[in-house]
C-alpha cells in the first residue's frame, strides 16, 4: 500500500512539473519582451565586433518585389562611425546601406546609399538628441516601381529612381560586419520585423546566449557572430563602482544631472552616470565628525542642493551644492532635541512643496510610526499628523512616489504595534497609499509573509503608469545574504523576482540598500553602503538594464529546447497533463483514505518506527510548525497562517512548545511573571485567558496539536499526525548510539539543520538558552561530518554542512577550506572564490585585519 502511494505521489509530482513548465512557456510566448542585439564600433578589435545575417542562406525569403526592414536603434558610442546595415543581393552584386558618421561639428548623421556608388538620403542629428535613447528606423523598397521609403526618427523621405530600373534584387539583410565590411557604428538594435509582399517575420531578439536567432515563432532563421545579447544586461547586475572612505559618508541620485555623489565631511566624489567618469573634490571647508554620522540626506531637484541631515544627539542640518568648489552651509541645529537617531527610516523630497517627509525608523529600542518633515523654506522640523488607517512602528520600510508626486507608497519592513524593542518584532508585508494633499492613508492590503523573511529598500521605484512598484529586498538577519530586485502589483500584492541577485555581507543597521532608476538612461542602479565599527564606508554600486526580466525569460530557448514541445499542440497537451494530474490526485487520496482508515486507533508508535518515518514528514507541506530557518506554520490544508501569531504571542506560544519537547510545560505563574510582570493579579488573569484562549483558537487550523491545562501547567499535547522539525530533531538527539551507526537517520537530522539558523530572526532573551545549548551541539557535531564527507568525495555533502556551521559560527575557517574545496572538487570555482571573498570581507569587518590565507595557500585537505 505505501508503495503505491509513493508511485501515485511521484506521477502526480511530475505531472505537476511537466504542467507548470508547459504553462510557464506558453506565457512567455504571449508576453516574451523584445530585448535586442548590441554591435561593437571601432572601439573594439575587429575580432570582437558582431556580424548578423538575418536570414541564412538556405532560409532567404524572396525580395524581388518587395523588402521592408524595421527596427528601433540606439547608438552606443557617438564617435564610432561605419555601416549599420547592409542590403546584398549576391546574385547581382548591388548592394545599400544604411551608414552612421559621426562629425566634429558636433552633430552625426544617417545616410542611406547605392553601396560603394551613390548617396540617397541623409538626415542630421544633434550629438545630445541620440543619447540613450531608442528611435525607430524602417527601410521600405518597392523594387518593381524602382522606389523607396525611408523613415528614420521623425524624419522620412519618398525616393524616385533608386538604381533598381525594374530588376529583381532579393538581398541578404545584414547588420554589422560582412565580408570585406569591417567599420562598424557602435549600436544597439531591438524590434526588429522583416517582411515582403506576402509575408512578415518578427524577431523578438530574446536570446541570451549562442549564435542562433530565432523568430517570434520560436524558429531557427538566422546566424550572429560574437553576439552580445541585451537580455542578459536585464537579468545580470554590472558593478558600475566601488568607492571607500575612512570616514562616514552619504550617497545620493541626482536625477537631472545623471550623477551620483558621495560625500564626507570633507571631500565630494561624483560618478557621472553618461560618460561614466569619475571626479573628487575636496570640500572649501568641514564639518564636524557630530554633523556627519549616518549620512541620511535628500536632495532639491532643482537648486540640486544637497540636505544632510542627522537626527541623534542634535538635529543636525547642513546643505551644500555639489559643484566645482562645494561649500558646507550649516543651516539648522537644535542643541536640546531629543536623542532619535531613527536608523533605517524612509523618506522623499517634494520639489513643489519644498517638503522633505520621513517615516518610522529604529532608536533606543524602540520604533516610529511617525511622519517628520523638514521644511526648507523655514528650516524646521515638524510631525505631520495623516487621519485614517494607521500603520505600525517599524523600520527597514520602504517608499515610493507616484509620477504626480500625488500618492506615496509605503511597503514592508520590521517593528511591533507597541512600537518597543523589548517585547519582541513582527516582519510587516502590508501596503499603503499615503494622499499627500489629503494627508491621509489607506491600507491597501496585507500579504501572507514568504517563506523566508526579508526587508526592503528605503527607496523604490513607482512606474508611469502607477500600477507597479519595484523595489530590492533582502534578508538582513542573514551574514551572508542576496540582494533581489522584486516588481509588485500594486493592486493585489502579486510579487516577481526580476534579475540575478547581488550578494551582500549584512551587518543589520550597519548596511544599507538603495534602489535609484533613470528615465533617460532607461537603466536601474542598487547601491550598497557598509559602515565599519570604525566609522569608515564602503560604496558599491550596480546598473540593470529597464525592463528588467526573470530567470524564465533568460532561459526561454534552453527551456523549448528541454522540453522539445509543438507549440501549436500546447492547448492540448496542457488539457491531457491537467486530466491526469487531477486522476492521480484522485486516486491517491482514496488510497490515501483507506490507508488512514485502516491506521485508526493504532497506538503511538515506538522510537524506532518514528524515526523511519521522519523522511516522509520532514517537508510536510501541510500540518507543520518549523523553527530552523524562519518560523513557519502551515494548517492543514497546506495554507501558511504565520501572520496570525502577532510578535507576542509568537513567543508565548514557542515558550510552551520547547518547554514541551521534555514534557513539563510551563508553569502557570510563571508565565504571570515572564511576559506581563508589571500588571495587576486581575489584568494579568484576562491578559493570560485572552492569549490562551488565542493560541487555542489558530491551533484548531491544525490536527494533532492542542493546548491543554492540568497540575498548573499549560502544555502542548503532540500527535503523530503533527510535525515539528525542532521536535523530531531534539528526538533524534537522544539516540546518540543510534545516530553514530545509521547513516539513514544521520541524513534526516542534517536535514533539519540545513534550513537554517533556529528561530532565526526572532530575539527574545527567552530563547538564548536554548539557542546557546544548540549551537555547542552542532560546534562540536558537525566539524567530524563534513571530515567524514570530504574523505568520501560526497563534495556537496561538505558544502551543506559547512553552511549548517556558518550558521553558528560564520569565521569557522575549516569551514570555509571545506567549503571552498568541495567546490573545486565539483568543478565550481566562481562558486569557490565567491565563498573565499564572503569570507574574507566579514573576517574584515570583525577583526579590522585582512585574512592572513591567500585563496592560493588554503590547505589541499586530501590525504
Amino acid at each position: 500500500m505505501g508503495t503505491e502511494i509513493t508511485f501515485m505521489k511521484k506521477i502526480c509530482m511530475q505531472s505537476l512539473r511537466l504542467l507548470y513548465t508547459l504553462f510557464a512557456l506558453w506565457s512567455l510566448t504571449l508576453n516574451c519582451f523584445s530585448q535586442g542585439l548590441s554591435f561593437y564600433g571601432n572601439e573594439k578589435r575587429i575580432s570582437e565586433r558582431s556580424s548578423f545575417q538575418v536570414f541564412t542562406e538556405d532560409r532567404l525569403p524572396d525580395f524581388s518585389k518587395e523588402l521592408n526592414v524595421s527596427f528601433e536603434y540606439s547608438v552606443q558610442n557617438i564617435g564610432s562611425p561605419g555601416y549599420i546595415l547592409l542590403l546584398k543581393d549576391e546574385n547581382s552584386g548591388k548592394a545599400f546601406n544604411l551608414n552612421y558618421l559621426y562629425r566634429w561639428d558636433g552633430s552625426t548623421r544617417f545616410i542611406f546609399a547605392e553601396d560603394g556608388k551613390k548617396a540617397y538620403y541623409s538626415v542630421d542629428y544633434a550629438n545630445g538628441d541620440l543619447n540613450h535613447r531608442w528611435i525607430p528606423v524602417s527601410i521600405h523598397l518597392y523594387n518593381a516601381r524602382n522606389r523607396a521609403k525611408i523613415c528614420i526618427g521623425n524624419d522620412s523621405i519618398l525616393l524616385e529612381d533608386i538604381g533598381l530600373k525594374g530588376e529583381a534584387f532579393s538581398p541578404n539583410i545584414c547588420f554589422g560586419m560582412y565580408d570585406y565590411i569591417l567599420e562598424t557604428a557602435s549600436f544597439s538594435i531591438r524590434n526588429l520585423s522583416v517582411a515582403n509582399e506576402k509575408r512578415k517575420w518578427t524577431f523578438p531578439l530574446n536570446e541570451s546566449h549562442g549564435e542562433n536567432v530565432h523568430d517570434s515563432s520560436g524558429t531557427i532563421l538566422g546566424k550572429v557572430k560574437k553576439p552580445v545579447w541585451l537580455i542578459n544586461q536585464s537579468y545580470y547586475w554590472n558593478p558600475v563602482f566601488t568607492h571607500y572612505s575612512s570616514t562616514p559618508s552619504g550617497i545620493t541620485f541626482d536625477k537631472k544631472q545623471h550623477q551620483i555623489f558621495i560625500y564626507t565631511a570633507d571631500s565630494l566624489f561624483s560618478y557621472d552616470l553618461d560618460d561614466k567618469a569619475s571626479r573628487q573634490i575636496p570640500f572649501q571647508n568641514r564639518i564636524s565628525s557630530r554633523d556627519l554620522q549616518l549620512g541620511m540626506n535628500f536632495q532639491d531637484q532643482e537648486t540640486g542642493e544637497i540636505y544632510a541631515y542627522e537626527l541623534t544627539s542634535e538635529k543636525v542640518v547642513t546643505k551644500f551644492l555639489p559643484n566645482d568648489e562645494p561649500q558646507w552651509t550649516p543651516v539648522y541645529k537644535d542643541e536640546v532635541a531629543e536623542y532619535i537617531c531613527l536608523h533605517h527610516h524612509c523618506g522623499f523630497y517634494h520639489p513643489g512643496q519644498k517638503e522633505f517627509l520621513l517615516f518610522g525608523g529604529y532608536g533606543r529600542r524602540s520604533y516610529s510610526g511617525k511622519f517628520i518633515s523638514y521644511h526648507v523654506s523655514s528650516n524646521r522640523w515638524d510631525t505631520i499628523p495623516f487621519s485614517g488607517d494607521k500603520i505600525m512602528p517599524r523600520f527597514y520600510a520602504g517608499v515610493g512616489v507616484s509620477p504626480d508626486y500625488k500618492h506615496l507608497y509605503i511597503y514592508g519592513g520590521k517593528g511591533n504595534e507597541a512600537g518597543d524593542q523589548n517585547i519582541g518584532i513582527e516582519y510587516f508585508y502590508d501596503l499603503y497609499q499615503v494622499d499627500w494633499d489629503k494627508r491621509s492613508i489607506r491600507k491597501l492590503w496585507e500579504q501572507e509573509p514568504p517563506a523566508v523573511n526579508r526587508v526592503v529598500s528605503r527607496d523604490m521605484v513607482v512606474s508611469k503608469d502607477e500600477q507597479s512598484i519595484y523595489f530590492l529586498s533582502y534578508p538582513e538577519y542573514q551574514p551572508q545574504s542576496h540582494i533581489q530586485l522584486y516588481r509588485m502589483n500594486i493592486a493585489d500584492g502579486n510579487c516577481e523576482a526580476l534579475g540575478d541577485s547581488i550578494p551582500l555581507v549584512s551587518e543589520e543597521i550597519a548596511t544599507n540598500v538603495n534602489l535609484y532608476y533613470s528615465e533617460k538612461l532607461g537603466c536601474f542602479y542598487c547601491t550598497i553602503q557598509e559602515f565599519e565599527e570604525t566609522g569608515g564606508s564602503s560604496i558599491r554600486m550596480y546598473s540593470l538594464l529597464d525592463v528588467p526580466v526573470t530567470l524564465a525569460e533568460v532561459r526561454y530557448y534552453d527551456l523549448l529546447e528541454t522540453e522539445d514541445v509543438d507549440w501549436l499542440d500546447y492547448g492540448v497537451i496542457a488539457i491531457i497533463v491537467a486530466a491526469i494530474l487531477l486522476l492521480c490526485l484522485f486516486v491517491w487520496k482514496n488510497k490515501r483514505r483507506v490507508a488512514q482508515s485502516g491506521n485508526t486507533g493504532i497506538a503511538i508508535a515506538k522510537e524506532e518506527n518514528m524515526i523511519a518515518d521522519v523522511a516522509e514528514v520532514h517537508f510536510k507541506d501541510r500540518n507543520a510548525i518549523f523553527l530552523f530557518g524562519a518560523f513557519v506554520v502551515l494548517d492543514r490544508d497546506g495554507k501558511d497562517i504565520t501572520y496570525m501569531f502577532s510578535p507576542k504571542l509568537r513567543a508565548i506560544f514557542l515558550y510552551i512548545l520547547l518547554n514541551s519537547a521534555s514534557e513539563t510545560g510551563v508553569l502557570s505563574s510563571d508565565m504571570n511573571e515572564l511576559f506581563w510582570p508589571d500588571k495587576t493579579d486581575d489584568k494579568v488573569k484576562n491578559l493570560k485567558g485572552v492569549t490562551v484562549n488565542h493560541i487555542r483558537k489558530i491551533l484548531q487550523e491544525l490536527d494533532g496539536i492542542e493546548l491543554i491545562y492540568e497540575k498548573g501547567h499549560f502544555l502542548l499535547k503532540i500527535q503523530e499526525n503533527f510535525y515539528c522539525d525542532y521536535l523530531h530533531f531534539s528526538f533524534l538527539r537522544k539516540d546518540k548510539k543510534l545516530l553514530q551507526l545509521r547513516e539513514e537517520e544521520m541524513g534526516r537530522f542534517l536535514k533539519i539543520l540545513i534550513r537554517g539558523r533556529f528561530l532565526n530572526g526572532i530575539d527574545h532573551e527567552l530563547f538564548d538558552y536554548y539557542k546557546h545549548e544548540l549551537e555547542e551541539f552542532i560546534l562540536t557535531f558537525i566539524p567530524p561530518e563534513i571530515e567524514k564527507a570530504y574523505k568520501v568525495a560526497d563534495f556537496m555533502k561538505v558544502v551543506h554542512l559547512c553552511n549548517v556551521l556558518f550558521f553558528t559560527d560564520a569565521l569557522n575557517e575549516q569551514a570555509m577550506f571545506y567549503a571552498v574545496r568541495a567546490f573545486q572538487k565539483m568543478g565550481y570555482p566562481k562558486e569557490a572564490l565567491k565563498r573565499y571573498n564572503s569570507f574574507i570581507n566579514l573576517y574584515k569587518k570583525a577583526m579590522n585585519e585582512n585574512y592572513p590565507v591567500k585563496y592560493e595557500s588554503i590547505p589541499s585537505l586530501d590525504e
